[in-house]
């Protein structure tokens, strides 16, 4: 399957049309074709360079929808944030994010490389530096600078969101019988990324009937439920895939499952358990 590749001056209105839809507070006007004019707040503008995009957009075609997102995501939506200190002042506050692969690629051509490390499936684990009122993603340079590797982040971001959890329970539980369905949806910025605590994760796993389906569509929602009912996966299959097609933070339409405690692609009830 093939696309066709808009040209520069088309892809730029395609650009402010989804931000003038999806951000109509944000006023954003090309400056020729490569470059957006972003006013969050009247009278405070800052230049935004979409070369990169392009880029990464005539690489990938078919991901149209889900690179701009990612640009706009992060340059656009949230003004990029300056991380400052050292890791021990910082350590508090990393926390991961569980990330597509065409955001690393953005910001790796656009020589803002993230610091990661590989997930599963393609998908990636970044990290972001978490403050009151908003986060900065965790560049590779910041975590140099620091002196520590990926393993380090990783530990601190994953105690932290631990942390926030043994606070307040995440997740709600609707639906009953062979329908029953756990979503973990708090809109605090780690909701997918929860989809990293194992070990909740293969409790709440014997709570929904046959084999646990999850979904991460996007930042902010993480699904789980039973495939005891094939109709229902299908039904829930395409709500994980609408809701990663319509939001401004995409992770994956893929659905998983548990085996042997760990995240993999979900391929269907073949392997079924007993029905709880």
């Amino acid at each position: 399957m093939t696309a066709k590749v808009v040209n520069e001056a088309e892809f730029s209105r395609i650009v402010i049309n989804r931000v003038q839809q999806e951000r109509p507070d944000i006023k954003v006007t090309a400056v020729g074709n490569f470059l957006l004019t972003v006013e969050a707040e009247p009278g405070r503008q800052r230049m935004v360079s979409m070369a990169g995009l392009y880029r990464a957009y005539c690489e990938y075609p078919l991901d149209r929808d889900e690179v701009i997102g990612n640009f706009l995501s992060s340059l656009v939506y949230d003004e990029p944030a300056v991380i400052r200190g050292s890791f021990a002042e910082n350590r508090h506050k990393v926390m991961p994010q569980v990330v597509p692969p065409t955001l690393l690629d953005f910001c790796r051509r656009d020589n803002r490389e993230l610091a990661s490390v590989a997930f599963m499936d393609g998908l990636a684990i970044a990290f972001v530096v978490d403050e009151p009122d908003r986060y900065a993603y965790l560049h590779r340079s910041v975590a140099e600078q620091w002196g520590v590797g990926e393993t380090d982040l990783l530990t601190a971001a994953i105690e932290n969101l631990q942390s926030l959890d043994d606070e307040d329970s995440a997740f709600y539980q609707f639906g009953h019988g062979l329908h029953t369905t756990l979503a973990w949806e708090t809109f605090d910025g780690y909701d997918a990324s929860r989809v990293l605590l194992t070990r909740e994760l293969n409790e709440m796993a014997t709570v929904v009937p046959g084999n646990p389906v999850i979904g991460l569509p996007h930042r902010d929602y993480l699904v789980m439920f039973g495939d005891a009912d094939p109709e229902f996966v299908s039904v829930m299959a395409e709500r994980v895939r609408e809701q990663f097609e319509e939001h401004s933070y995409p992770i994956t339409p893929t659905l998983y499952t548990l085996e042997d405690g760990q995240l993999v692609p979900y391929a269907g009830a073949e392997r079924r358990r007993p029905v709880n």
